[in-house]
């Protein structure tokens, strides 16, 4: 039997039948099948097995900006999205609030010390949290202390609508931060 080599075959005048035809595609498949056991085949697709491992220096197309999908990111794409995570989309220095694009909203202020509680009506300082309060900070600020000591200050609710903070009497002001959306 004989079988096809290579292009010589045809110069030297051999005929291609189809039962050579099937030795070739036989060999063929015995070939690849033995290629490597991190591929396989599967509906005309190729797809990798999942214990793949990556090495060297592998490459891919940078996606478009604002791609949220499951592709893979290259280092130009995620250098280019990460200054987008943190830009403000909005900051208002009379409503004391800043909106970053994924919809956080950081509040922030200054305020007197009311008595042993202390009521921030965020309506009143800025809006509301549309949604939900997620964390807030403060300090107490004694005034009358040499350079402004920081003092203590309690946070005993902390809501959408309100942050009530208990302070000692040397407190004059209190500084807060609350983040929510």
């Amino acid at each position: 039997m004989t079988f096809f080599t290579g292009k010589n075959d045809f110069a030297s005048g051999n005929q291609v039948t189809h039962t050579l035809l099937n030795n070739i595609t036989d060999n063929l498949r015995l070939s690849t099948s033995s290629i490597d056991s991190s591929f396989a085949l599967d509906a005309g697709q190729l797809s990798l097995a999942s214990n793949l491992s990556l090495a060297g220096n592998p490459t891919a197309t940078t996606q478009t900006a604002g791609n949220d999908t499951t592709r893979v990111a290259t280092t130009a794409f995620v250098r280019a999205e990460i200054p987008n995570m943190f830009t403000p989309s909005s900051v208002t220095a009379s409503t004391k609030s800043v909106t970053l694009p994924n919809g956080l909203i950081v509040k922030f202020s200054k305020v007197s010390r009311s008595g042993a509680l202390t009521t921030i009506d965020f309506s009143s300082e800025s809006a509301d949290f549309p949604n939900t309060a997620l964390t807030a900070y403060v300090v107490g600020e004694d005034t009358d202390a040499t350079a402004g000591t920081a003092t203590a200050a309690t946070i005993k609710t902390f809501s959408t609508s309100e942050l009530i903070v208990a302070t000692d009497a040397a407190v004059n002001n209190i500084y807060y931060l609350a983040i929510g959306r």
